[in-house]
């Protein structure tokens, strides 16, 4: 790895043993590691593109195949998480030397190059910015941007549930939600006959007390059982609501007709176990909405879900690109202000306009 012996390997190794994705992985992870240092490494000028394509195209990698399991019919996600593993060991393996050692504020800064990094080598690219930099990053501008949205994405690792759940995603991005039975296309954004789909697993309740080893033997690890079983309280169910709410309103029906996130969210939840999961399985066998009653406050973080974060990107990117698909949809969408005022008032004029009018007219039909 390019240590010399003025250096104690010791403390680098057990780093790099901590940033394994679960202990079931961390032999095959370390492999992979080593093959991506003896493919790099002494001047070698293999493209780090020419290296990824090779990976995706492979079917039967010890890796990617055969731990990770990952889909060879999804190439963007099959693409999107290759490249993140491979440039996590980049990112480790250039900064390893000088890991423990102070640096000067020369190297606390991204410099912004003006060509694709998948198009240099990795001596190029570490020589040229001093820190990896990510695809999108090295990708150049057709404008001027500010320094801090150039590196948003690099700071945002949460999403706030609030803002990414199932009723928003049926709400303002049109998207239905799928149940499946194959676990392995849990809360991938899909596309059949123009609409979009969020495949969801169908039995989460087949995920519960199972050990480590029971999960092995099928193909699954622990830390995926886990994001699987705790994405549906994330999806389903939002922050707590207000004293008022809980008390007052509940009196009075609320869960029946408020359009709160909460009461929408719940009634989101039971028509989908009602009606949406009954082509799948019988009614009198599917698991009890009790499971998903609990609640958390805590956003999607990248730390938390490790195996369904691109996914989880996937489908904020969507929401935040769809546009209102109905006119009622326009007095509830908020995410851009300035759109839900003008279309507000520009409503409630319009309303006023025609009061005054047929005021208007019903004056002069009086005077006949």
């Amino acid at each position: 790895m390019g240590f010399d012996g003025s250096h104690n390997a010791a403390p680098y190794m057990k780093y790099i043993e901590k940033q394994a994705p679960g202990d079931e992985r961390k032999g095959p992870w370390i492999k992979l590691f080593i093959e991506v240092v003896q493919n790099f490494k002494d001047g070698n000028s293999t493209l780090i593109s020419a290296y990824i394509d090779s990976l995706q195209t492979t079917n039967q990698h010890f890796y990617f195949d055969a731990v990770v399991h990952l889909t060879t019919e999804d190439h963007d996600l099959r693409y999107a998480q290759i490249s993140d593993t491979l440039y996590r060991m980049f990112g480790l393996w250039t900064l390893l030397e000088n890991y423990f050692e102070p640096h000067s504020a020369a190297f606390a800064y991204i410099k912004q190059v003006g060509e694709k990094g998948n198009c240099e080598t990795l001596g190029s690219l570490v020589k040229a910015s001093n820190l990896l930099p990510s695809p999108r990053e090295a990708e150049p501008f057709q404008s001027l941007v500010s320094a801090r949205q150039v590196h948003a994405s690099l700071e945002s690792q949460s999403i706030d549930q609030t803002r990414l759940n199932a009723f928003r995603l049926r709400a303002y991005a049109n998207t239905k939600i799928h149940w499946t039975t194959n676990i392995s296309r849990h809360m991938i954004l899909s596309q059949r006959a123009g609409c979009h789909y969020l495949e969801l697993f169908a039995l989460p309740c087949a995920l519960e007390n199972r050990s480590k080893e029971g999960l092995g033997t099928i193909g699954l690890s622990s830390t995926l059982v886990y994001e699987i079983r705790d994405s549906y309280t994330y999806l389903f169910n939002s922050p707590k609501p207000s004293f008022l709410h809980q008390v007052v309103f509940r009196s009075m029906g609320a869960r029946w007709w408020c359009l709160c996130l909460s009461c929408s969210s719940r009634r989101l939840l039971a028509r989908e176990i009602r009606d949406g999961m009954s082509e799948i399985l019988d009614k009198k066998s599917l698991p009890a909405s009790k499971d998903f009653e609990h609640q958390s406050d805590l956003p999607w973080s990248q730390s938390k879900y490790r195996n369904l974060w691109p996914r989880i990107i996937k489908l904020d990117a969507h929401l935040q690109k769809a546009r209102p698909w109905g006119f009622w949809i326009l007095f509830r969408d908020r995410r851009d202000t300035v759109q839900f005022w003008t279309f507000l008032f520009g409503s409630v004029i319009l309303i006023l306009t025609f009061i005054q009018v047929a005021l208007g007219v019903a004056q002069v039909v009086g005077a006949f």
